[in-house]
């Protein structure tokens, strides 16, 4: 083995001094690096939250727009239902007054075409007819 002089020694502990620092350089960056991924990764994480929570409040609303729905849905079936049973017994009532003698006609001519006579009116004239002839045909 060789010996090394002092001032040999002095050089390669000198190079392994700036290798040293050269690696804890590239360590330094990659820490910087490593801590702006990390900064950035916890905005996400942050923006997904938000995200997460509007995601919620858009499906509580959602949720409540679909029970209105079903609320308006379900009255309007119930009001057609009402109306088409009216409309039956105010068929029946028509169909009674057709039977009476002197009831008015349900249909007329008017000045500006067909009109129609309600069931009260035809009610109506059907018993002023009675009234007149005293229910004798």
């Amino acid at each position: 083995m060789a010996r090394l002089t002092l001032a040999e020694q002095l050089r390669e502990a000198q190079q392994a001094l700036a290798e040293q620092q050269n690696s804890n350089g590239l360590l330094t960056a990659e820490l910087r690096n490593m801590a702006a991924e990390h900064s950035t990764m916890l905005a996400e994480n942050n923006q997904l939250r938000v995200t997460a929570g509007q995601l919620t409040l858009v499906k509580e609303e959602l949720e409540k727009v679909r029970k209105e729905l079903d609320s308006t849905k379900n009255s309007y079936t119930y009001a057609n239902n009402r109306a088409e049973k009216a409309e039956a017994e105010l068929e029946q009532c028509h169909a009674v007054l057709d039977g009476v003698d002197g009831a008015p006609a349900r249909e007329y001519d008017g000045d500006y075409g067909k009109k129609y006579r309600g069931v009260v009116t035809r009610l109506a004239g059907a018993f002023l007819s009675i009234a007149k002839t005293g229910g004798v045909k």
